[in-house]
């Protein structure tokens, strides 16, 4: 496994492993987010509930609470509808002494019901009370005592109106009676002595409340509370107030301007007829003129069941109902949803308050609304935690790709650099064997060249010692000359002395003759010699330099004596010539010694020439000796350098496999162990 593999294979894991912790994180932050939202979703339900609740549950206790003033007003209804009963009855007693306590008695009620009235809430429509015929006193046989509100005035009326009466004369029995039977068979009468009452005996205490009606005097919409008149265990009339619609709505309006948006209904708990709404005009008691009488006016009452979706939920709340509470339940009202609170106001009215959930729970609303805030920054920052982390995740991988890249790049410079080591190794390697291969060659060149030299050498030992010979005889010919003179100087004084001495020169002629030869065998294999030198001063190029000019010259004394020899040798077969012709012409010695002297005399030169070109040539051999002694001395230092450059070679061929196996482990740490072998570039 290479190098790069392994990075590539870290990084891989080192990027699984990054995405990994960010999608645990992404998944720890989407539970994170799916828990705080279902925590939130409970929270705001269970605040709703509890809210809710206590919404429900305040809005229970504030209708009680603001039902008060209802109640208030029916409260102090029935305590000046006692006090107004205990003071008609004592009025009826003080009437009952005379004409004149009755005319004060009527005073007196006209007085107090005035001033209650007028201490009164404007709620409070009119008072007063409908006496039996004949009841109140023996001096006043109608009394049916009124006081009612007319406008901002107050007015009063005693005694039987009917309307529409055109005559002035006094009211006949029979219109008494019908008066009468009428006012009994009214509501506010008949609930609290019905038609079939025994006038004998008392009346059922308590207190009756009416439907709403319209009242014949002012023509005003209006409830009455009733109590019987009880005087000496007989019911001798009835006790009234009575409660203006009008006045009850705007006590409604101020109940329902407590709840904005609110609804007030307050109909007869057990009549189910609708007294009085806020909210709800159309279903509220209103004033109608008769079609068919316009001066008459009836009373267009609604009943509970008639409102939709909400009459018929309320009946049946108000079923079982006990007075003084109160239920709760919800229904849908054009298209509203309407908490509905019902109470039971002592069994009389039912006060219904419906107020619409967006008032009711307002703070429900609001705490969901903050939820739902709080939700939506929460859902916000888990946004930004997922775009954020979403972001990491696109940098982390751009920076692991960055990374890949540039180890790529990094690596493949690496395998570039290995590969290029292996071809210098390969390049070395070739060169050291390149060198090594010359090394050898050198060496051997130069074995060769040292044999040579030491065979040329040999041969100029064996050239010297023949000079050195070749210097002896000429030195040996030089004397026999000089004797050849003097033995020709003396020669001519007797014939006898000259054949000898001729005979003598004719057998020294042919001992030079013999020598010349040797020194012409010795010029010959000099010339030789001097030639093989030359071709191996050629062969030893540079350094053979000098000793080819030593060898050049070594030749050309060897020709130089060659010549001389043959000239010497031409001369010899002239003396020999005229040795023998000197035997011939022993008579002609005398002259002959005259040619023959100066002849001697340049044999005497030519030797002389002979021994000094013999001493060149010994000093030019002695010269071309020591420059091969020098050549041998190079030779041997080159052979050293030939040695020394091959065990440089070596040292260098096993660097380069050294080189080359390190570049093989570069490239198998890079590349792996399957490294494909490349084209090796030149």
């Amino acid at each position: 496994m290479g190098f790069r593999l392994k990075i590539f294979i870290m990084l891989s894991i080192v990027s699984v492993l990054v995405v990994s912790q960010i999608v645990i994180t992404m998944i720890l932050t989407q539970g994170m987010h799916n828990h705080i939202k279902a925590e939130s979703n409970k929270l705001v339900s269970d605040l709703t509930g509890i809210i809710e609740g206590s919404t429900k549950e305040g809005a229970v206790e504030a209708v009680k609470a603001e039902t008060g003033e209802l109640s208030n007003l029916l409260a102090v209804t029935a305590a000046m509808l006692n006090d107004s009963k205990k003071f008609f009855i004592s009025m009826h007693h003080v009437a009952s002494l005379g004409k004149s306590q009755t005319d004060a008695a009527v005073r007196e009620v006209e007085a107090y019901s005035k001033g209650v009235l007028s201490d009164a809430v404007s709620s409070i429509h009119g008072v007063g009370a409908t006496f039996e015929q004949g009841t109140f006193s023996k001096d006043l046989e109608d009394f049916i005592p009124f006081a009612y509100r007319e406008g901002e005035e107050l007015a009063f009326s005693g005694g039987i109106e009917i309307e529409d009466r055109e005559s002035t004369d006094p009211l006949t029995p029979e219109e008494i009676t019908h008066y009468y039977d009428n006012e009994k068979a009214m509501e506010y009468y008949s609930q609290v002595i019905p038609h079939d009452h025994d006038p004998d005996t008392p009346a059922p205490e308590g207190i009756k409340w009416t439907e709403p009606y319209v009242d014949t005097i002012t023509n005003v919409v209006m409830i009455s509370a009733s109590t019987p008149l009880n005087d000496n265990d007989k019911a001798i009339g009835v006790a009234y107030i009575d409660l203006s619609v009008a006045g009850l709505s705007d006590i409604l309006k101020r109940i329902g301007d407590r709840k904005k948006q609110s609804i007030v209904i307050v109909y007869g708990f057990k009549s189910h007829s609708i007294l009085g709404t806020f909210g709800l005009p159309e279903f509220a008691p209103t004033a109608v003129k008769d079609e068919n009488d316009p001066s008459k006016s009836s009373v267009k009452i609604s009943q509970m069941r008639d409102i939709p979706s909400v009459g018929g939920m309320v009946l049946q709340m108000s079923d079982g109902l006990p007075p003084g509470e109160a239920k709760v339940n919800e229904a849908m009202y054009n298209g509203e949803t309407y908490t509905v609170i019902l109470y039971n106001e002592a069994d009389l009215f039912g006060i219904v308050l419906m107020v619409p959930h967006q008032v009711l729970y307002a703070d429900t609303t609001r705490a969901q609304g903050l939820m739902a805030s709080l939700y939506n920054s929460q859902e916000s920052d888990l946004a930004k935690v997922r775009i954020t982390t979403i972001g990491a995740v696109i940098v982390i991988l751009i920076l692991l790709a960055i990374i890949v890249l540039f180890v790529r790049k990094a690596t493949q410079k690496l395998a570039d650099l290995a590969w290029t080591l292996d071809e210098v190794a390969m390049d070395i390697n070739g060169l050291s064997n390149v060198s090594s291969e010359i090394a050898n060659e050198l060496d051997k060149d130069s074995d060769d060249q040292l044999n040579s030299l030491n065979k040329t050498s040999n041969a100029m030992k064996e050239i010297t010692d023949q000079i050195n010979s070749s210097v002896k005889s000429s030195k040996q010919c030089l004397d026999s000359m000089k004797d050849a003179s003097e033995e020709v100087s003396r020669g001519g004084n007797t014939a006898d002395a000259m054949k000898n001495a001729m005979s003598g020169i004719s057998n020294t002629t042919n001992e030079i003759t013999k020598i010349l030869n040797s020194i012409q065998g010795i010029a010959f294999q000099t010339n030789l010699l001097a030639l093989n030198a030359s071709v191996e001063a050629a062969r030893a190029g540079e350094t053979g330099q000098g000793f080819a000019i030593v060898a050049g010259e070594v030749r050309t004394l060897a020709l130089r004596s060659n010549e001389a020899a043959l000239q010497t040798d031409s001369l010899m077969e002239n003396a020999i010539k005229g040795a023998k012709e000197g035997e011939k012409y022993a008579e002609d010695l005398t002259d002959g010694f005259g040619r023959i002297g100066g002849s001697a005399k340049n044999v005497t030169e030519q030797v002389a020439t002979i021994s000094q070109a013999s001493q060149e040539q010994k000093h030019a051999v002695d010269m071309v000796v020591s420059n091969l002694d020098e050549l041998t001395q190079t030779i041997d230092r080159n052979s050293s350098l030939a040695q020394k450059s091959l065990d440089n070679s070596h040292n260098l061929s096993d660097k380069a496999e050294s080189l080359t196996l390190s570049a093989n482990q570069l490239k198998e740490l890079i590349m792996g162990k399957n490294v494909e072998k490349r084209e090796r570039r030149f």
